[in-house]
């Protein structure tokens, strides 16, 4: 699906906090509190990455992703879309620009923990080469529901 075109993507600021928060609570029904994302910000090793409307319609926010790179390793922690931008591109956009933005950092793997039941997100995944390399189970707190650990190979063994 291509990228909407009033679409970019860039680093979260502390006053697009408010929008993001907005975000997680109406996509998750056991949301991080509002001072784990304002601590992500001064984490050395967190990105925030904001997909911003650059249009005159719709929320200022499309969406947000959470990534840490440590050494060579990169974790999605949270990946989230506005209830009103979804079935638009913007996860595949905020996905790519993740993945684009952990190789640059030095990352060799991806992972991503996924509830068992989220099929869509599955789908997403699995179409950027993303595998399943085991289960965490009774991940989630609020159904105590398994989540599938997925891992993309964004270097290949062997690769520069």
């Amino acid at each position: 699906m291509a990228a909407i075109p009033r679409l970019s993507i860039g680093d979260l600021t502390v006053e697009e906090l408010d929008l993001l928060y907005a975000i997680e609570v109406a996509s998750y029904p056991n949301p991080w509190p509002f001072d784990a994302f304002r601590r992500e910000l001064k984490l050395p090793f967190s990105r925030i990455l904001a997909a911003r409307n650059n249009g005159n319609e719709g929320p200022a926010l499309f969406g947000y992703c959470v990534l840490w790179v440590i050494r060579d390793e990169a974790h999605i922690l949270n990946l989230a879309v506005h209830p009103d931008a979804r079935r638009q591109g913007v996860a595949s956009t905020m996905l790519q620009n993740a993945i684009d933005s952990a190789r640059i950092q030095g990352a060799r793997i991806l992972y991503l923990e996924v509830r068992r039941s989220n099929d869509a997100a599955h789908k997403l995944y699995e179409g950027f080469g993303f595998k399943q390399v085991g289960i965490r189970p009774r991940y989630y707190e609020d159904n105590r529901e398994d989540a599938r650990v997925m891992l993309l190979e964004i270097v290949k063994p062997g690769m520069p």
